[in-house]
């Protein structure tokens, strides 16, 4: 799992990702009470990379939080339509550090071949802070146009108070995955764009653009052979690593062979 700040053990140097009590009711449309700290939902990947058919997280995975920490309760409204209301400490914290609590919640609508997720946060989230606010909303949708082929979309914004001004971000993602030949070769690509206004996510006015290719082969159910190509691109020149380990550079390419077994 990542390793996280959070301030949970971290004399020990240990970041516990996931810990949490579930208790499911009958009741109120067989509501899911939940004490601990989990993953967050965010986006159309998830923080835990074993689930996902991309080897490397988008940009996504820098303006969301990783992992939260509270309370929640999750509610079947309807066939295929269910709300979580969260009460957490903040961002990526295991420990509150100011004391204001944040709200997050999700509505989430799904059939058999799409689905839709509107989520949102609020809050004082910066340790500093606790009248401060920051939020963010997206939205996440997929549908799946049949046996072989899926596309999925996502639309994320946000603000945040800093000493009197607002700061805002923006991002972008698209993703369409191909399974050819019986499921045995899949192939699938994502590009997103993170417009980051006075540097709210990355600590610095820039725009991030990021495409990905992947490809897996899967002699078994079990198991997966793969390479993975990704670009990276900024708006400012000396946002990547270059000559001696100096950012020097306006982008970056990584290539990636993995082997993995599902189980």
């Amino acid at each position: 799992m990542p390793s996280i700040e959070d301030g949970l053990l971290k004399s020990r140097g240990i970041a516990i990702g996931q810990a949490y009590v579930d208790v499911k009711t009958p009741f109120f449309g067989d509501a899911t009470f939940r004490l601990g700290k989990g993953y967050g939902w965010f986006g159309a990947n998830s923080v835990d990379l074993s689930r996902n058919f991309h080897q490397s997280l988008s940009y996504a995975a820098l303006s969301a939080p990783r992992t939260l920490m509270g309370a929640s309760v999750e509610i079947e409204l309807l066939d295929g339509v269910t709300y979580a209301q969260y009460l957490v400490n903040g961002s990526d914290l295991a420990v509150d550090e100011n004391d204001a609590k944040s709200l997050a919640g999700r509505l989430r609508l799904e059939s058999e071949r799409a689905s839709l997720t509107l989520s949102y946060m609020l809050g004082a989230d910066r340790f500093d802070s606790e009248g401060e606010l920051s939020w963010f909303a997206e939205a996440v949708g997929t549908y799946k146009l049949n046996d072989m082929l899926s596309v999925s979309g996502l639309v994320r914004v946000g603000q945040e108070e800093v000493n009197g001004e607002t700061h805002e971000f923006g991002l972008l993602e698209a993703q369409a995955r191909a399974s050819l030949f019986e499921g045995r070769f899949v192939i699938g690509a994502r590009a997103s764009v993170l417009h980051d206004e006075d540097g709210m996510i990355t600590g610095r006015d820039q725009s991030l653009f990021e495409v990905t290719a992947t490809a897996e082969f899967r002699p078994l159910d079990q198991i997966g052979i793969g390479l993975e190509y990704r670009h990276d691109q900024s708006s400012e020149d000396d946002a990547f690593g270059g000559s001696r380990g100096a950012a020097t550079r306006s982008d970056q390419d990584t290539v990636s062979f993995f082997f993995r077994v599902r189980f």
